[in-house]
């Protein structure tokens, strides 16, 4: 869907870099057309941010305890476990190929 320049949604701050990049509108359209919108003054308002408790903003603002450990010394006792395997005769099984069937 093309979007046509009397659309207002042609001229957003938030695409207006990118039309720019691509060719698409010239900077001196761009100030034209700001130069053209009607002044808007008498909306003009004055807001402050919401202001907390201190109580309450600490609250929120706490950072959990975390407890960090260490992992236990290693077992080097534990290596030897792999040669404690008596049952050769069985490892001589899984060494075989088996031949591929062909698909169907």
């Amino acid at each position: 869907m093309l979007i046509s320049r009397d659309d207002l949604r042609f001229w957003d701050v938030r695409t207006r870099d990118r039309r720019l990049r691509r060719g698409e509108v010239m900077m001196p359209e761009i100030l034209a057309r700001l130069a053209a919108l009607p002044d808007a003054t008498e909306k003009l308002t004055f807001s402050l941010p919401l202001e907390e408790p201190d109580e309450r903003a600490h609250e929120r603002r706490s950072v959990p305890h975390i407890r960090v450990t260490m992992p236990p010394p290693r077992d080097e006792s534990l290596d030897d476990l792999d040669d404690l395997d008596d049952d050769d005769e069985d490892d001589d099984d899984d060494d075989e190929v088996l031949p591929l069937k062909p698909l169907k």
